[in-house]
C-alpha cells in the first residue's frame, strides 16, 4: 500500500529596502496629490517595487509583513476575524475559530522553518492575508516555497490576492527559492480561477473524503483487526499517545521516509529529508495548540524494523473531527494487510475512547489507487477536491506586472 500524505512549508528581514513601509507611505501621500485613483493604480502596476500600500476604488489597503512570530493581540483578534469569515465560506457547519487558536498558530513556529505572513488590512480590518513556509532543513527542495493565501468574498478580482503574490513570491526569491506552491479546493472555486489567470500548474488534485462514524462497518473493521492481530508472531502493533517516545525519535525520523512513496503528480517536489527537529518541534505545535494525537505502528519482529504507521489529529477548536494525517507502509512489507489494519485500529479507538469525534476527514491523490480502495471500503465519500498548484516566483512577478 502506497503511502498517503495528508495535505499541509535570502533575507529575512521584515522590511528589506526595497519594502520600506515609511518611503512607500510618503510616496503614496505625495502622489495621491496629484494623481487620481485610476493613475495611481497605473503607477503601482508598473512599479518595481513591491508596496506596502495601495489604492482601490473607495478604498486604501494596507499590507503589513511579519516575520516570524507575531505577538501583537490585537491582530490575533483581527486575524482570528478574517479566518472565521473564510472558514464559514468553506465549512459553513464548522463552528467558529477561537482566537488561542489563531494566537498559537501565529506565534508558533518549528526552528528549522522561517515563517512569513503578509496581512492586506483595510483600517483594523483584515481582508486578505498570505503566509509563506520555507523549510531550511528538507534540503531536496530549497527551491520551494509553500504558500497560504486568502482574500474575502468582497475584496477579491481587486487585486488584493495578486499584490499580496507578489510580496510572497519577492521574500521568496530573496531566499533563493524559485518556486511556489499553494492548495486551493473545490469549496471555493474563486481559488482555482485565480491560480489558472497566473498562469499556475495545477500539480496534483486530491480528493478530501469524509467518514461518517456512524457509518461505519464495524463487523468490517473487526475482521481487518482480528486479521491483523492473528500476525502476531511476524509483526507487533504499537499505539502512540500524543508524541513519540524519546528513545525512539531515531527510528520514527526512519520511518517517515515511507511518506515520499506518496504520489506528487507533476510537482516539481523531490523526496523530503526527515530529522529528528522535524517530528519533536511538529509534536510540540500540535501540543502547544491543544490538539490529540493518535497514532498506530506496526514493528516487522524478525527485522525489528517499523513497517508502517497511521496518525490522526483531534484540533479542540473542532472535536467533531478527526483529521487524518499519514499512512504509509514500505513495499517490502506490503501484502499482508497492515494498511487496513492500522487503520480499522484507529477507528476502533476513536469509537471507544473519543466518541466526541462523529467524523474523519483525510485526503487522497487521485492516483493513489491502493488507499482510496481502502478508504472507500470503510465508508469514506468525497466531500471535494483540492488542487496543489506550482508556479515560478518571476512568473508570478509578471502576471502582477503585466
Amino acid at each position: 500500500m502506497p503511502a498517503t500524505r495528508s495535505s499541509g512549508p535570502a533575507s529575512s528581514s521584515p522590511n528589506p529596502p526595497h519594502n520600506n513601509p515609511h518611503i512607500e507611505a510618503t510616496i503614496l501621500v505625495a502622489l495621491q496629490r496629484s494623481l487620481d485613483t485610476a493613475q495611481l493604480w497605473m503607477v503601482f502596476k508598473h512599479s518595481r517595487f513591491r508596496w506596502n500600500w495601495f489604492s482601490l476604488p473607495g478604498m486604501a489597503i494596507r499590507i503589513d509583513h511579519f516575520a516570524g512570530a507575531i505577538t501583537d493581540t490585537d491582530i490575533h483578534q483581527a486575524y482570528n476575524a478574517f479566518d472565521n469569515e473564510m472558514l464559514a465560506e468553506e465549512e459553513p457547519t464548522f463552528p467558529r475559530r477561537p482566537v488561542i487558536d489563531t494566537a498559537a498558530m501565529l506565534t508558533q513556529a518549528p526552528s528549522h522553518e522561517q515563517r512569513h505572513r503578509w496581512l492586506a488590512m483595510s483600517g483594523a480590518e483584515v481582508v486578505g492575508a498570505a503566509a509563506l513556509y520555507l523549510d531550511d532543513e528538507d534540503t531536496a527542495n530549497l527551491h520551494l516555497g509553500w504558500v497560504d493565501l486568502g482574500v474575502l468574498p468582497g475584496y477579491r478580482r481587486s487585486g488584493v490576492g495578486s499584490q499580496l503574490l507578489s510580496h510572497v513570491a519577492t521574500q521568496a526569491l530573496d531566499a533563493r527559492r524559485t518556486t511556489l506552491m499553494l492548495d486551493t479546493n473545490s469549496l471555493i472555486p474563486a481559488g482555482a480561477e485565480f491560480m489558472r489567470g497566473l498562469g499556475a500548474e495545477a500539480g496534483l488534485v486530491e480528493r478530501a473524503n469524509e467518514l461518517r462514524m456512524a457509518d461505519l462497518d464495524m463487523g468490517l473493521i473487526e475482521r481487518w483487526v482480528a486479521a491483523g492481530r492473528g500476525q502476531s508472531q511476524r509483526f507487533e502493533l504499537l499505539r502512540v499517545d500524543g508524541s513519540w517516545p524519546a528513545e525512539m525519535v531515531d527510528e520514527v525520523v526512519a520511518l517517515y521516509y515511507v511518506m515520499n512513496d506518496a504520489p506528487v503528480g507533476d510537482l516539481d517536489f523531490n523526496d523530503q529529508a526527515f530529522t529528528a527537529a522535524h517530528i519533536t518541534e511538529w509534536e510540540a505545535e500540535l501540543a502547544g495548540r491543544g490538539f490529540a494525537r493518535l497514532v498506530f505502528a506496526v514493528r516487522d519482529l524478525p527485522s525489528g524494523r517499523l513497517a508502517g504507521y497511521t496518525d490522526l489529529g483531534i484540533n479542540p477548536s473542532f472535536p467533531d473531527l478527526g483529521q487524518q494525517g499519514d499512512t504509509g507502509v514500505f513495499e517490502e512489507f506490503r501484502g499482508h494487510g497492515l494498511g487496513k489494519w492500522l487503520k480499522a485500529e484507529m477507528v476502533l479507538r476513536l469509537a471507544s475512547e473519543h466518541s466526541a469525534v462523529t467524523r474523519v476527514r483525510t485526503e487522497n491523490a487521485h492516483s493513489n489507487g491502493p488507499m482510496l480502495a481502502i478508504n472507500t471500503a470503510m465508508g469514506f465519500t468525497v466531500h471535494h477536491e483540492q488542487t496543489i498548484w506550482q508556479i515560478a516566483c518571476d512568473d508570478v512577478l509578471a502576471a502582477v506586472d503585466a
